[in-house]
């Protein structure tokens, strides 16, 4: 039998196969682009997992940092001090992040329970925008903070050699 798609005859063997075929294809196409969601990229670069942009979050840099001082510090010579230091600013800093997520979060629940109002009070929803902002500024600004103490813990020549560790350079003659 004989299908007329267009001006073209096919048989039906062949149009069921070219739509199978279709299907398939429009059916992997958005898995493929969705492949590596959440393993540091978007493919939208509208999600905070995207470690494209530019220079990540402050609390990937602040932790990441934390963590490489951690798994280096016996090449960077930490005393048992320094390495408390480091846990202690970690945990702080950690603390201190769950909270703002937590209060930020609550604030967004808030706003969404105005917006289902029939009647949107615009001020309250304006309030709890300018909190929930003044929460990520305050959140930003205790990073840096937190940034800042954890690298005043590691003395000239500790940064100097975990920046020699970080871009992957060492000391040859050392080695030989």
């Amino acid at each position: 039998m004989e299908v007329k798609i267009g001006r073209y005859a096919m048989k039906k063997t062949h149009a069921s196969l070219l739509a199978v075929l279709a299907l398939a294809v429009c059916m992997a196409l958005p898995q493929m682009a969705f492949a590596n969601h959440g393993k540091g990229y978007c493919p939208t670069g509208a999600c905070s997992t995207d470690s494209r942009g530019k220079g990540g979050d402050l609390d990937d840099t602040f932790f990441g940092k934390a963590k490489f001082f951690l798994s280096h510090q016996d090449e960077l010579g930490l005393s048992d001090a320094q390495v408390k230091s480091i846990k202690d600013i970690k945990l702080d800093g950690k603390k201190a992040l769950v909270k703002a997520e937590a209060d930020i979060e609550i604030l967004g629940l808030d706003m969404e329970g105005l917006l289902h109002q029939e009647a949107i009070d615009v001020e309250a929803v304006n309030k709890i925008l300018d909190q929930k902002f003044e929460i990520k500024k305050a959140k930003a600004k205790n990073l840096v903070a937190s940034l800042a103490q954890l690298k005043g813990i590691l003395s000239k020549e500790q940064m100097d050699k975990a920046k020699d560790i970080w871009s992957g350079k060492t000391d040859k003659k050392d080695k030989k």
